[in-house]
């Protein structure tokens, strides 16, 4: 069988996702600084808060 491996979403994909969605905001507001700032803001704490850490995959694996 295959072993899924629990992959960590990158920083990159989710600060490229959070601008992406920030611009279309800005430009919806017609203050397109703000939603950027907005866009960068939600994608780090999406990155930190909700992206599976490292650490919780490698304490499962350890057997001693």
């Amino acid at each position: 069988m295959k072993e899924e491996k629990n992959r960590k979403a990158s920083y990159s994909l989710c600060v490229i996702t959070g601008m992406l969605c920030g611009i279309v905001l800005g430009t919806i507001m017609d203050k397109l600084a703000v939603g950027i700032s907005l866009g960068l803001m939600f994608a780090t704490m999406y990155y930190l808060f909700f992206a599976k850490s490292d650490k919780n995959i490698d304490d499962g694996e350890k057997t001693d």
